[in-house]
């Protein structure tokens, strides 16, 4: 909405926490959770779809879907884990945070 203080506001917040939640992601299936894995994946696909994410969007949504469908995960996490990787490094250079 051309507040370029507040988005990079939302870009600092987002590298600061989704690699936690990716983690937590892994440690709710690894727990037998499912549900809570799903619902943070929800969590990270609107958080991602509001920032104009639309390559990690992809694979966020095909995670929350796989998840509600009891498919495997693990591929999906391997890539959503490199994507967030990879998209924080990028936000902290852009913005100079470490």
């Amino acid at each position: 909405a051309g507040n370029e203080e507040r988005y990079r506001h939302w870009l600092t917040e987002f590298s600061a926490d989704t690699p936690g939640q990716v983690t937590q992601i892994r440690r709710n299936i690894a727990a037998g959770n499912p549900d809570d894995a799903r619902q943070a994946a929800h969590a990270i696909k609107g958080r991602v779809g509001m920032l104009g994410m639309t390559g990690l969007y992809a694979i966020v949504a095909a995670l929350e879907a796989a998840l509600k469908q009891g498919e495997p995960t693990d591929e999906l996490l391997d890539q959503l884990h490199a994507a967030v990787e990879t998209l924080c490094a990028e936000i902290r250079s852009a913005l100079d945070v470490a």
